[in-house]
C-alpha cells in the first residue's frame, strides 16, 4: 500500500504565552509593514491587519478548518491532515480545488507533528 503522510497543526496567533514573544510578533509585524508594504509596494489587507500572517505563535489545534484543501481526519486519536507521501515528497506542486499548491508549504512552522504511516501486507 502507498505510504501516508499525516500531520497535526496549530492555528497561528498573535497572542503568545510570554510578554517577550508578544512584543516580538508586534515588532516584526511593524517592520514588515514599514519595509515590505511601503510605497511602491502594496500588501494584502490581512497582512496589514493581522500580525499572525507574517510571524506568529502557536495557537489552538487546527482541527476544524481545511488545510492544503484537505479536510481534517482523525488518525489514531490525533486530528490532522493526511496525504499520500509521494504526492508531497516527489512533486514540487499539487493541483487541488482548481489551484496549484507548492508541496514545500505542506510542512511549515505551524506543523506540530509528522507521522508516516506504512501499511504492510503478507499473504
Amino acid at each position: 500500500a502507498t505510504p501516508l503522510l499525516f500531520t497535526t497543526r496549530v492555528m497561528p496567533t498573535a497572542e503568545c504565552p510570554f510578554k517577550y514573544s508578544r512584543r516580538l510578533v508586534q515588532e516584526q509585524h511593524a517592520r514588515v509593514i514599514e519595509s515590505k508594504c511601503a510605497y511602491p509596494f502594496v500588501c494584502p489587507a490581512d497582512v496589514l491587519l493581522y500580525p499572525e500572517t507574517t510571524i506568529a505563535c502557536a495557537g489552538a489545534p487546527q482541527d476544524k478548518t481545511p488545510f492544503f484543501e484537505l479536510e481534517p481526519r482523525n488518525v489514531q486519536g490525533d486530528v490532522g491532515f493526511a496525504d499520500l507521501l509521494y504526492s508531497i515528497t516527489d512533486n514540487e506542486m499539487v493541483f487541488r480545488d482548481g489551484r496549484l499548491r507548492q508541496t514545500r508549504d505542506f510542512i511549515d512552522p505551524h506543523t506540530q507533528k509528522i507521522t508516516i504511516l506504512l501499511v504492510f501486507f503478507t499473504p
